[in-house]
């Protein structure tokens, strides 16, 4: 099967998560990502049931990777995991050259750990260079 390791961006704002993901789908011609916005007038509780909903249809395989910039939103996976034992790592402070790379990585059919190591390498590498 050609299952791949979902990538889920989740930010703050009216359309910043789905302006990355487009984004990059351009850059890739890809159609894989999904991106998840939450206005402020949007409640955590409701937040998290949506993506809860989102993840559930999808029924991920090789599991999820949740991109997202901060607060509540970054808690979000392991919630996830314990209320569905599906696998999940989240990475935050997400940057668009992240989504970059993970959505690149996933589409190759990468695994989760592979492609959460990679995200995390940029910050490390981009806090080198200085």
């Amino acid at each position: 099967s050609n299952a791949q390791v979902e990538v889920i961006v989740m930010m703050h704002g009216r359309s910043t998560a789905t302006s990355m993901v487009e984004t990059v789908q351009e850059l890739l011609s890809i159609e894989s990502g999904i991106a998840l916005d939450m206005p402020l007038t949007v409640e955590v509780k409701a937040m998290y049931e949506k993506l809860k909903q989102t993840v559930v249809k999808l029924n991920p395989v090789k599991g999820v990777l949740i991109l997202s910039d901060m607060g509540s939103l970054t808690s979000f996976g392991n919630i996830l995991t314990e209320e569905l034992g599906i696998r999940t790592k989240t990475v935050t402070m997400v940057s668009t050259p992240v989504v970059l790379e993970a959505m690149r990585k996933a589409s190759l059919g990468r695994g989760l750990e592979d492609i959460y190591q990679s995200c995390e390498q940029l910050f490390e590498n981009k806090y080198k260079a200085h």
